[in-house]
């Protein structure tokens, strides 16, 4: 997560506030906190991973991860999931973002085969 990237809410609703269609625009952008609703406030972590999932086109049984306790990271950290080569599936990350915009979140994806790893990352937002 890049730190130049971090704006307030505030700041962002308050560049071009003369401009009502564009105000109109960061409200349906931004949803409730647009309205003063910026999540939990004792909570000091900025981006909350809730859900982890890797569902399987094959109608095999969905890998999910709940990340939104310690329990649930402790959980995924050591209980890794093994799939099948040539399977199709696709990673589902339900997150959400507290007291600020966040822009350059990425995911990192490392996989091991034997002796061999690749490493892929993808920009979420």
């Amino acid at each position: 997560m890049s730190t130049q990237a971090i704006a307030s809410v505030d700041e962002l609703l308050a560049k071009d506030a003369e401009d009502e269609s564009l105000q109109r625009y960061k409200e349906q952008l931004l949803g409730a906190a647009a309205h003063g609703d910026r999540g939990d406030a004792a909570d000091t972590r900025r981006v909350v991973v809730e859900e982890f999932k890797v569902e399987f086109e094959d109608g095999r049984e969905d890998i999910v991860y709940h990340l939104d306790t310690l329990q649930g990271a402790e959980h995924m950290r050591t209980t890794p999931f093994v799939m099948q080569e040539g399977s199709r599936y696709r990673f589902v990350i339900a997150f959400r973002v507290n007291q600020a915009i966040v822009s350059g979140l990425k995911f990192h994806n490392k996989v091991k085969k034997t002796v061999l790893a690749t490493r892929d990352e993808i920009v979420l937002g």
